[in-house]
């Protein structure tokens, strides 16, 4: 279930996180990547969408949907593991809520 109020809680955090921190700088599509793992955690799932897959549901590139995912995990907000699935290597996107719980703070 989408929660808008997290959301943009969520949102308002990255916001305040630019204005402390000029870099990196997080973006909207970084914001709603994050959002999307924390849907993702709540429902006790892990997010194995591609970049591809991300890309076309945000409306984006593959490459950029990887730098917005490499920006969040250096933010610490996520995490990037792989695992292998029917021998074949998956990545999936853990969502950090005590990492994001500080960022909220911020607001």
């Amino acid at each position: 279930m989408f929660n808008f109020q997290i959301h943009s809680s969520i949102m308002h955090a990255l916001n305040k996180h630019n204005d402390l921190l000029p870099s990196p700088r997080l973006t909207f599509l970084d914001g709603a990547i994050l959002c999307l793992a924390k849907s993702f955690y709540e429902a006790d799932r892990k997010l194995y969408m591609s970049n591809k897959e991300l890309s076309k549901l945000f409306l984006s590139d593959p490459c950029t949907i990887q730098r917005s995912i490499d920006r969040l995990v250096v933010a610490g907000l996520i995490s990037k593991e792989k695992e292998y699935i029917a021998s074949k290597q998956r990545r999936y996107l853990t969502y950090k809520p005590d990492a994001v719980g500080n960022l909220l703070n911020l607001v």
